[in-house]
Order: structure tokens, then sequence, then C-alpha cells
């Protein structure tokens, strides 16, 4: 920790006299630094230095609109690490931040690419409606969520393309299962008025994913 301290503080000074020879390099060391201190107990030290990782990628993608890909992955990662220790209101924050920045995405990138850019957005899109999404307590696991999160995981032995098409396969499937269900509920002026956030919900649920259906 001591080493990676000094290795930041180095491209800290690099940068204070007239520019960092190696943004992405700063950025990485700031990665292994919020590791180590995150190891060491240093919570709050450790998410200092995560902002300052989200302040220079936010200077690296005004500079050149190609690190905007990078800024969006950083700060969707980032997002969870703040909501585990209690900023929840920041982690929202950022994650908002991110899908605003997947609007500045191109659709589209080179053969390469493999559609990762809409798969990114993808995954913050959904991520933002994921925490009421859970079972939490006696509530039962919600209308489109799998109950078995384990199973839309890769698995040794098994190709990736398959694991991809499995993932998307029980989105367009939960997604159904959303719909099926606000056909169910009827005209929401025949609900009883405690039942009108329910429909409401899947509602907001269905169109999260049919913004993302795409992928």
């Amino acid at each position: 920790m001591a080493v990676q301290r000094e290795v930041v503080d180095m491209y800290r000074a690099m940068e204070g006299r007239g520019g960092c020879p190696s943004s992405y390099g700063f950025v990485w060391a700031l990665l292994d630094l919020a590791i180590y201190l995150d190891l060491a107990g240093q919570t709050d030290a450790s998410l200092e230095v995560d902002r300052e990782a989200v302040r220079l990628n936010r200077r690296m993608a005004e500079a050149d609109s190609r690190h905007l890909e990078g800024l969006v992955i950083w700060l969707a990662g980032v997002s969870t690490r703040f909501a585990d220790p209690g900023h929840p209101r920041e982690a929202g924050e950022l994650l908002d931040e991110a899908i605003a920045a997947c609007d500045l995405l191109p659709p589209e990138d080179d053969l390469g690419n493999f559609g990762f850019r809409q798969a990114v957005q993808a995954a913050s899109f959904a991520r933002s409606g994921a925490r009421d999404e859970r079972a939490s307590g006696e509530r039962t696991t919600p209308i489109g969520v799998g109950p078995d999160p384990r199973a839309l995981q890769p698995v040794l032995g098994v190709s990736f393309d398959w694991w991809a098409f499995s993932v998307r396969q029980a989105y367009r499937a939960g997604r159904e299962a959303i719909d099926g269900a606000i056909s169910l509920a009827g005209d929401a002026s025949e609900l009883d008025p405690t039942q009108l956030a329910e429909p409401g919900t899947l509602l907001r649920r269905s169109t999260i994913r049919e913004s993302v259906a795409f992928d």
C-alpha cells in the first residue's frame, strides 16, 4: 500500500506540472490504491480515491469523446461501492451520470466491438431498477425476475455465446411475464387504491426492459 501511494503521488506530481503522460496509467494506479485501502479496512480513504478516479475519467472524456466509454464503465462500476457502505444517494447520482453518458455514445461501433457499447447501456439501465426488483424479507421474488440469478452466470466449459443468449432469453421471458401480469391487472380504475402501486411498478419495469430489449 505504501508503494502504491508513492506511485499515485508521482502521477499527481506529473499532472501538476502540466499534463500526465499516461492518464490511463494514473487511473489504474488509483484503482489499485483504492483496492489496497479497502482491503486494509480504510473504507473512507478508499472511496475518496475512487472519487479522484471518477474526476480524472471525466476530464479524459471531456478532452476526447473516445474516453466516454471508459467513463460510463467506471461510473457504473464504482456506484456499487458507494451503495454498500451507506452512500446510496451518491451511488444513485453516479449511476444517473453513467446512464446520461450512455446517451452520448454512438449507437454502433466497428465490427470488432460486438455491440459492447449497447451492452454497457443495457446493464446501466437494468441496474437502475435492480434494487426494487430484489426479494427482501418476506417479500416474494418480483414478477419477471428469475428465482436463481446464479443460473445466468458464466459456467466453465459452457461457451460464452451460449451464456450470452441465455441471459437474453431470460430477459425477454421476464418482460413477457411482466406484460402478462399487467394484462391480468385490467383497468386500474377498478383496482383498490392500495393496489395501484403494483401495476405502476410493473409498467415502469416493462418500460425499462423495452428500452433495452434490442440488446
